[in-house]
């Protein structure tokens, strides 16, 4: 993943998933077996616009919830960003995520995250969403790595 943000309001992240075709991808960002094998430890989703998601690591009392916002199979997904420990008087953020498909192969995944102010406090919570959403392609991009390693093996 690289970021290609155009500015500190911002976060975009785009990078190539050789080993996935766009639908196969979608699927993983919406069905919990699939996400919780390398995202959240507990994933719950209601699919379809309106529906919701709450994801949670309940060995570290942390709750992720939203609603989606765009539900396009292999295409978009959208919903709104909070956390159980985010202050009441902070707004809900924004995720938009595009799968592309990509001439040679697979699919081309952008992540949009806003917004951001230009204050320290928000500058920082920025980097950390940068690092944890590379963190986390990493982990799914590998997921599907060692499942074509294990099948050819």
């Amino acid at each position: 993943m690289t970021d290609i943000s155009p500015s500190n309001d911002r976060l975009v992240l785009s990078g190539g998933f050789d080993s996935y075709e766009p639908s196969e991808l979608f699927a993983m960002w919406v069905v919990p077996d699939f996400l919780m094998r390398w995202w959240p430890e507990v994933a719950e989703v209601q699919s379809g616009v309106g529906g919701g998601y709450k994801f949670s690591w309940p060995s570290r009392n942390w709750i992720l919830e939203g609603k989606y916002t765009a539900w396009e199979p292999g295409s978009r997904l959208g919903f709104t960003w909070r956390w159980n420990f985010d202050p009441p008087e902070i707004p809900e953020m924004q995720v938009e995520i595009v799968f592309k498909p990509r001439e040679e192969c697979g699919t081309e995944l952008t992540i949009l995250h806003w917004p951001y102010t230009e204050s320290a406090e928000s500058q920082t919570e920025r980097d950390g969403h940068r690092e944890g959403w590379m963190h986390f392609c990493m982990r799914l991009a590998g997921l599907r790595e060692g499942e074509l390693v294990e099948a050819e093996s």
